[in-house]
């Protein structure tokens, strides 16, 4: 998520529009925000509608302002204005700021870059072919492992056997749900994968606070693959068998 009003927000694939959600000041208050976008570009409002930004000094979640007189360049910035203070007059703050479309684009195209799997973009390779690596359709029974990680400053509050619900039981329906991961999967492919996932019965309590795997100043995705990798090797040093989720055995976990 490259944009300057990245708050870090949890959005993914699927796009949000003034979705209502919750995010943690640096003093661990809870915020109620508005937020619009998917994975690669979000602005945030506050909910009486100003557009807000992450201080890049102090952190905390501030009402934005333009960076300079309106152009196609124009980017916005954190005004300093902690979320909830009083607006003096002067700064002339208004309501639903946004980029300019060319701004829009450039953060967009930034984003994509970083999220690729390979630095710079471009497909996964067959190592030392430079070709990339041909698309693959699963059949058949497959489990893949579901990570569970709270942190220090964010504990998790889902019980283990909720989410093992959510990934893997037939006609799932919490949480206003149409069915579980497993039943879309068995959907989408018309009966012919069968995915689920091991859930483990505990968290994983992550070696650093959730702001520190947060950093928006850090290249996105780095600090997910190393909470990622954190959690697989705390999985091996309590003795994981993960040669069960290598159904192919091909000495890589399947999903």
């Amino acid at each position: 998520m490259v944009t300057v009003v990245c708050l870090c927000v949890p959005v993914r694939a699927a796009p949000v529009f003034g979705k209502k959600m919750k995010l943690r000041q640096p003093d661990g208050r809870l915020v109620e925000v508005r937020v619009w976008g998917d994975e690669y570009y979000q602005i945030v409002e506050s909910l009486d509608g100003y557009t807000l930004a992450r201080d890049p000094v102090s952190r905390s979640i501030c009402y934005a302002k333009p960076s300079k007189p309106s152009d196609d360049k124009q980017e916005l910035i954190s005004s300093g204005i902690v979320l909830g203070q009083p607006v003096p007059e002067s700064l002339g703050l208004r309501h639903h700021l946004r980029h300019p479309p060319a701004v829009v684009r450039k953060q967009v195209s930034a984003a994509r870059a970083a999220y690729s799997p390979v630095a710079g973009g471009g497909a996964l390779q067959v190592a030392g072919t430079g070709e990339p690596i041909p698309a693959t359709t699963s059949t058949g029974i497959v489990e893949g492992i579901c990570l569970l990680v709270d942190f220090s400053d964010d504990p998790g509050t889902i019980a283990p056997q909720t989410v093992s619900d959510f990934c893997n039981q037939v006609g799932y329906n919490g949480f206003d749900n149409n069915g579980s991961v497993r039943d879309y999967f068995h959907d989408v492919s018309m009966g012919n994968l069968t995915y689920t996932n091991f859930v483990p019965q505990q968290y994983h309590r992550a070696l650093h606070t959730k702001a520190y795997y947060d950093d928006p100043e850090v290249a996105y995705g780095t600090r997910a693959r190393e909470l990622i990798t954190e959690a697989l090797n705390a999985l091996e040093s309590a003795g994981f068998d993960f040669s069960n989720f290598d159904a192919d055995e091909d000495g890589k976990i399947d999903a």
